[in-house]
């Protein structure tokens, strides 16, 4: 279940943010899920690089390390 919730809120807030200012989102939440629902009946869905594009449309900058700490 916390997997399906980090997509969901990444969902949300990709349509405030669009909903807010032009920052290029001109897709609908709905185009959005049947884009990331094809993507993942083909294997390409990654919740990291969702996660990374939410915090660079945020305007956040973050490193993804593997196994660091």
């Amino acid at each position: 279940m916390g997997l399906a919730a980090v997509v969901i809120a990444c969902i949300l807030q990709r349509a405030q943010t669009s909903n807010q200012s032009s920052s290029g989102h001109s897709e609908p939440a709905g185009g959005y899920l049947r884009v990331l629902t094809e993507k993942a009946r083909a294997g390409r869905f990654s919740v990291g690089t969702m996660l990374m594009g939410a915090l660079r449309a945020s305007g956040s900058t973050a490193k993804m390390t593997i196994g660091s700490r």
